[in-house]
């Protein structure tokens, strides 16, 4: 087996390569006296760029490694934030998929600030490392080692947690407790700048529709909207518009009066009524039939509904977030979404960024999951091995935070040791998503296999939005009524 080549990141200090005070070799080519890598990442700003080139090429005359230099805009190496911003700003290309490696941290050189911003990001997962650091030879007693390994995650360290503080903007709103409070985890820029926005956007009443893939937190950035907004003392109501027939929606959304329907034994309001003055969260917008797509048009343009078998009319005052996990432009294409309902929702779009694009999120993501598990269940806090964080990180994640809270729970509740690694991880099975979800075919690897477990996981996922409705989920799946009751006979037989 092929060993991972090990990876160091650091910044040049004042001391490196060559302590101007005592002619020794600085902290760098210390520790490279006790350790050996395959590959450096070598941090500074401006001032210290002439000192990095050196340190670069006594590295590469004594040990022959090759040695990347980063670049920061730091004029000042004590500003927490800037050396934050300037690290993470490099990661993703560190920590990309083809780094198949074993990372490490070495937090000696450099300002103490330097220090303490690469160990928070070792210690909230955002780089999956181990962290070493080198002594004053000089104070070294006996038996005892120059290089020291010091582990975040050890119980003599504050467990981390991970609130996402975006830019200040003007609402009266405290948004870090906000974020906090409704467990919004992640500090990717994508995901900071999609907060920033929807925080501004929440200050109007304007539609909104967010669209992304399936278990990216749609429903919590509408529900992020709505306690951001004016409207967060009234009702929050989310509503899955593919899981009804045209007749139970326009009820569900606009009420009935006693006997418009079969069935319809009294007076119903429905939930744009009910949320008066709230938020309504329709999802999957775009599964809402034609003919319901121009029932809501009217009650954005006009702010009237007019409860099913009723010439009567009604004024209502809702805030509407709509969510399709598909690209709008494409449903519009294809005819399955109306252009100028399109247009009306529009007024604010925001894209979720699947896990695989934020992939710096996924450590702190695991960890804060596991946090809430440990509070659920009173069980013990158990954590992420550096090597367990790298696999996650190295997963596809088609079904985003959704599969990555379901592989995190069932590990959690396996594994019998205080810390979860690698091993101890359990698969998810993939659904394909373009080229990404699909598994690289191996030995033994089994294409029927895998199609069948597909086909299962459609056939389920069709008859939860169809709410048990074989027919619905049938026109869905574009199949018989008959392959759907098949499925589910045989699946009640195993």
């Amino acid at each position: 087996m092929k060993t991972p080549p090990r990876i160091l990141l650091t910044f040049n200090g004042a001391q490196d390569p060559i302590s101007p005070k005592s002619g020794r070799p600085g902290p760098i080519l210390t520790l490279m006296g006790y350790f050996s890598f395959d590959e450096i990442h070598l941090f500074c700003n401006d001032e210290l760029t002439p000192q990095a080139l050196k340190t670069k090429e006594e590295i590469s005359s004594r040990h022959g490694t090759l040695v990347h230099i980063h670049r920061l805009n730091l004029p000042d190496p004590t500003d927490y934030e800037a050396i934050l911003d300037g690290v993470r700003s490099h990661l993703p290309a560190i920590l990309a998929d083809d780094k198949d490696g074993d990372y490490f941290i070495f937090v000696s050189p450099g300002t103490p600030q330097i220090h303490t911003c690469w160990f928070l990001l070792a210690a909230a997962g955002e780089v999956p490392a181990q962290v070493l650091h080198v002594k004053d030879p000089d104070r070294v007693k006996p038996g005892h080692g120059v290089v020291t390994e010091v582990n975040p995650r050890a119980k003599a360290f504050p467990i981390l947690g991970h609130p996402l503080a975006p830019a200040e903007v003007p609402t009266p709103v405290d948004l870090r407790a906000l974020i906090e409070r409704l467990g919004i985890v992640g500090r990717h820029p994508a995901v900071e700048e999609l907060l920033k926005k929807a925080a501004l956007a929440a200050r109007g009443d304007s539609p909104v529709l967010i669209v992304g893939e399936t278990g990216t937190g749609k429903e919590l950035l509408a529900r992020f909207i709505h306690e951001a907004s004016p409207r967060r003392e009234l009702e929050f109501h989310a509503i899955n518009c593919g899981a009804f027939t045209t007749e139970l929606l326009a009820s569900e959304l606009f009420g009935h009066v006693k006997g418009a329907f079969t069935g319809a034994l009294g007076m119903r309001t429905g939930w744009f009524e009910r949320a008066g003055g709230g938020t309504l969260f329709l999802d999957e917008v775009s599964d809402m039939p034609m003919e319901m797509q121009v029932k809501l048009l009217r009650v954005l343009q006009e702010g009237v509904i007019s409860p099913v078998g009723s010439t009567e009319v009604r004024k209502v005052d809702v805030r509407v977030v709509a969510a399709s996990n598909r690209d709008p432009v494409d449903l519009m294409r294809k005819g399955r979404l109306r252009e100028d309902l399109f247009y009306r929702l529009g007024t604010h779009v925001f894209r979720i960024p699947p896990l695989r694009e934020r992939r710096s999120d996924i450590g702190p993501l695991a960890e804060h999951i596991l946090k809430n598990y440990h509070e659920k269940y009173g069980r013990g806090l158990k954590r992420l091995t550096p090597r367990a964080l790298r696999e996650l990180q190295r997963r596809p994640w088609p079904g985003n935070i959704r599969e990555l809270r379901n592989v995190i729970q069932a590990s959690y509740d396996l594994c019998l040791k205080g810390e979860i690694d690698a091993g101890d991880l359990r698969d998810s099975v993939p659904l394909p998503f373009g080229n990404e979800g699909l598994p690289e075919p191996h030995e033994g690897f089994s294409l029927d296999a895998f199609l069948e477990e597909t086909r299962r996981r459609l056939y389920d996922r069709a008859l939860e939005i169809a709410g048990g409705n074989q027919t619905r989920a049938a026109a869905l799946l574009g199949v018989s009524p008959q392959a759907v009751s098949k499925y589910k006979n045989q699946k009640s037989e195993i």
